[in-house]
């Protein structure tokens, strides 16, 4: 979840499970405690093998996306990725059998 700066509206940070995980109990944190910041953003021309590779380098699975100010617009998740790319290559796995 993006977490913004309540002055300018840009990401400053990013709320995951792994960092809600990390804290042994949530009474007396704040966000700001816990988030990871900074955090990994993309802009909306972003390629999406560039916001791959960036999932899979750091491990993540979701990415905010922000516009030129930095301004959370949307997010994309691994599934907004992959799937689509599954769906191709069985596409071509179908239409490689039917060629036999």
């Amino acid at each position: 979840m993006p977490v913004v700066d309540p002055q300018t509206g840009a990401c400053c940070g990013v709320l995951s499970r792994t960092d809600l995980d990390s804290v042994q109990s949530l009474g007396g944190y704040t966000v700001e405690d816990v988030m990871s910041s900074p955090p990994r953003t993309c802009k909306q021309r972003a390629t999406v093998a560039s916001v791959a590779g960036m999932m899979l380098k750091h491990k993540i699975h979701r990415i905010p996306v922000v516009n030129d100010r930095d301004v959370p617009i949307g997010i994309v998740t691994r599934t907004d990725i992959f799937e689509p790319l599954l769906a191709k290559s069985q596409d071509l796995l179908v239409n490689q059998e039917t060629r036999r």
